[in-house]
């Protein structure tokens, strides 16, 4: 089972975490920066908390930037205990370091943390698949590949899809079909595969868990989809690492569709 990885020194707050992850994540406290780091190094961290300073304590926001550049996969979520002028303060420059979400204490309960965590992943795994496409695809159609991956929790329709990016569902498509971009019902497939992939990485989770949890009818239906896009099983996701599997599957399908267009 993936780990989230927290650095929180106050006993309450270990405590109230524990109680609102459980059965969903295991959780490894650290006592210290470098212990975090040694931590995330060592278990497939699916996000990593960090506490926030307070008063006249050492700014966390060196240890989140520490965190980003060495692990840019990890999702990072600010913790802070109380809204204080000073934490306000350190806020403000956790989010520059990059950190994905807030928690704040009397958020960190049960549906509300697990929604923050998984909003982090969500965006991490975005911002991921943007760094990926980046050679094969404009900034455009990147653009709509980040807007279906976060709302690909659940079917979304082409016509949200291209309320999302600001234009009409047929500009969308016109516009995909003429650069020779995948088109937008089939973006939104590949992102909800990827998304599929991402929990698929947890083995305690059933495809027919991951299945309900995303909106598909079945556990059939998602074993069908992944075929069709991928020609993978489950089985082949989970033992390849499961989002990279379909990363690769998706560029191939991409270098394909370029190499299409350029043929004369």
């Amino acid at each position: 089972m993936r780990a989230i990885v927290a650095l929180l020194h106050d006993r309450t707050s270990r405590a109230r975490l524990a109680e609102a992850l459980r059965g969903r994540a295991g959780v490894t406290f650290c006592a210290t920066g470098p212990e975090l780091l040694a931590a995330v190094a060592a278990h497939p961290a699916f996000a990593a908390v960090v506490e926030l300073s307070a008063g006249a304590a050492p700014s966390a926001t060196p240890l989140i930037r520490t965190l980003r550049d060495r692990f840019p996969s990890v999702p990072v979520l600010a913790y802070c205990g109380a809204l204080t002028p000073g934490a306000a303060r350190e806020i403000h420059h956790a989010a520059r370091a990059g950190a994905r979400e807030l928690v704040l204490r009397g958020d960190d309960e049960g549906t509300r943390l697990r929604a923050a965590v998984a909003r982090a992943a969500q965006d991490e795994l975005a911002a991921l698949v943007d760094r990926r496409l980046a050679p094969l695809l404009p900034a455009d159609v990147r653009a709509v590949f980040r807007q279906a991956l976060l709302r690909a929790d659940r079917p979304i329709p082409v016509t949200a899809l291209a309320r999302r990016i600001g234009v009409h569902r047929k500009t969308l498509a016109g516009r995909l079909a003429r650069g020779g971009h995948p088109a937008p019902n089939r973006i939104v497939g590949w992102c909800r595969l990827l998304v599929a992939a991402r929990r698929l990485e947890d083995p305690r989770r059933s495809v027919e868990r991951v299945a309900a949890e995303l909106g598909f009818a079945s556990g059939s239906a998602l074993r069908n989809m992944l075929r069709r896009y991928t020609g993978l099983r489950p089985a082949d996701v989970r033992a390849a690492g499961g989002v990279e599997p379909i990363l690769r599957a998706l560029e191939r399908s991409l270098e394909r569709a370029l190499l299409r267009a350029g043929s004369p």
